[in-house]
C-alpha cells in the first residue's frame, strides 16, 4: 500500500470483479463492431492503442482520496476500506474494464493476422512458435514488472518518492505500449484490399 492507492485485497477485488463484468458484456460486442468497421489490422492499432492508454490514468483516481478514514492509518499511507468511495470504484472500474475489452481486441486480432500471413500447410508451425514465444513473454513479465514496482516504490534512486514511483510505474506501461503501437504494420497491401472487400461487403 505504500505508495500505491492504498487500497485492501477485499477493495481490489471489488474493482476487478466489476471490471471483469463490464468484459464480459461488452468484449465481443466491441471486437465486432470495430473489426467490421475498420478491418482487422487497423483494429490492431486501435486495440493496442485504447487497451494501453487508460493505463496511465489509474493514479488519477487518487484525486477523489479521501484524507481520513476510519480503519486507516493516515501517516502510514492506509486508508482503509472506505477510501474506495463511488467515485474511485467506478473510474478505476471503467479504466480496467475499457483496457482489459481493447487488448482482447488486439491479442484476438493478433491470432487472425498471424493465421492469415502464412499458407495454410504453415499455420501449424506457426502456432507453435507464437505459443512458445507467448510462454517466454509470460514468464518474463511478472519478473519485470516486479522488478519494475520494486524499483520505483523502494529504490530511492535520485530521491525519487513512493509516490511519484508508483505513478512513474504507469507512466513506463504507457511508452512500452506506444512503443508497440508505432511498431506496428497496417499489413500488406493485399491484406488492407480483402479488409476493404469485408468492409464494402458489410456496408
Amino acid at each position: 500500500q505504500t505508495g500505491g492507492l492504498g487500497l485492501s485485497e477485499q477493495s481490489i477485488g471489488s474493482i476487478l470483479s466489476g471490471a471483469g463484468i463490464l468484459f464480459a458484456f461488452f468484449q465481443y460486442g466491441v471486437y465486432s463492431i470495430v473489426v467490421a468497421k475498420f478491418g482487422l489490422y487497423k483494429s490492431l492499432k486501435i486495440g493496442c492503442l485504447v487497451g494501453i492508454m487508460p493505463i496511465s490514468l489509474i493514479p488519477l483516481s487518487m484525486l477523489w482520496k479521501e484524507d481520513k478514514v476510519e480503519g486507516g492509518d493516515v501517516e502510514n499511507n492506509e486508508y482503509g476500506d472506505k477510501h474506495l468511495n463511488w467515485k474511485i470504484y467506478t473510474f478505476l472500474v471503467l479504466v480496467l474494464g475499457i483496457s482489459k475489452i481493447f487488448c482482447c481486441l488486439f491479442f484476438a486480432s493478433v491470432s487472425v493476422a498471424m493465421n492469415q500471413s502464412v499458407p495454410l500447410s504453415s499455420r501449424g508451425t506457426m502456432n507453435g512458435i507464437a505459443t512458445l514465444m507467448g510462454s517466454l513473454g509470460k514468464g518474463l513479465g511478472p519478473t519485470f514488472s516486479g522488478w519494475l514496482v520494486a524499483f520505483c516504490i523502494s529504490s530511492g534512486v535520485g530521491g525519487l518518492k513512493p509516490r511519484v514511483g508508483s505513478v512513474l510505474i504507469f507512466v513506463t506501461i504507457f511508452v512500452l505500449g506506444l512503443l508497440v503501437f508505432f511498431g506496428l504494420d497496417e499489413g500488406s497491401d493485399e491484406c488492407q484490399k480483402q479488409d476493404e472487400k469485408k468492409n464494402e461487403r458489410g456496408k
